[in-house]
């Protein structure tokens, strides 16, 4: 459950002001050896800086639950056992000139974000992540689209499994989730990772359905990696 509510002019004013209530339930049994409830809220702001730049910022309390471990198991995800609590204060810069919020054709979006885990709870780093996509018209209905990912965490103390990036398949595509990135060698469980870089590349045409179905092709090639565990 992920209920979100957003207010694009709150007190009449071009600030944007928003709520997420979520109960998410994770079970990464088949590739990690453990499930993983996150129970939280997030409260959101954002406004306009700029012409086509705006400054968001966030504030998320949430309680991370890892259990149901199987006993053979990768010892690191044995220790982490247990319920902690994760305060997160999120500062973010974006800039779009994208022609289509839910569907662009022409048009770049870059967003960079810093978030720092320690006001309260019991972890303490830095999470920093760069988003950049580009869309390209090529011709009526043939668009071709980048998108450039990564993320760094600086550690203050040891950053825990439920903070670390995972990356899926829908983000890297072709892979299975939790498909890549650092292994218990002797168990295979994954284990997630503090540094990534993605590139997805892809190019949307026409079947020639009636556009009314909302279908159409892609070609996609995408590239990444996910490693770096302290």
């Amino acid at each position: 459950i992920d209920l979100s509510y957003t207010n694009p002019y709150f007190l009449d004013k071009d600030i944007a002001a928003g709520i997420d209530i979520f109960n998410i339930r994770r079970n990464n049994k088949i590739y990690s050896g453990y499930k993983h409830n996150i129970l939280g809220f997030k409260l959101r702001s954002g406004f306009e800086i700029l012409t086509d730049l705006r400054y968001l910022s966030s504030y998320t309390l949430k309680r991370d639950k890892i259990h149901d471990i199987d006993n053979n198991t990768s010892r690191y995800i044995q220790e982490q056992e247990g319920k902690r609590v994760t305060s997160i204060i999120g500062q973010a810069l974006q800039y779009s000139t994208l022609n289509d919020r839910i569907n662009p054709t022409e048009g770049m979006r870059v967003r960079f974000d810093v978030d720092y885990y320690g006001l309260i709870g019991d972890s303490e780093h830095v999470s920093t992540e760069l988003a950049i996509a580009n869309f390209y018209r090529i011709t009526d209905g043939v668009v071709l689209a980048n998108f450039l990912e990564g993320g760094f965490i600086s550690p203050i103390k040891d950053v825990k499994i439920n903070d670390r990036f995972f990356i899926n398949g829908d983000r890297l595509r072709g892979f299975k989730n939790l498909g890549i990135g650092p292994r218990d060698s002797a168990t295979s469980d994954a284990l997630g990772g503090e540094i990534y870089y993605i590139s997805r590349n892809e190019l949307n045409f026409p079947l020639g359905l009636p556009d009314d179905l909302g279908v159409g092709g892609l070609l996609f090639a995408d590239i990444g990696s996910l490693y770096n565990t302290s």
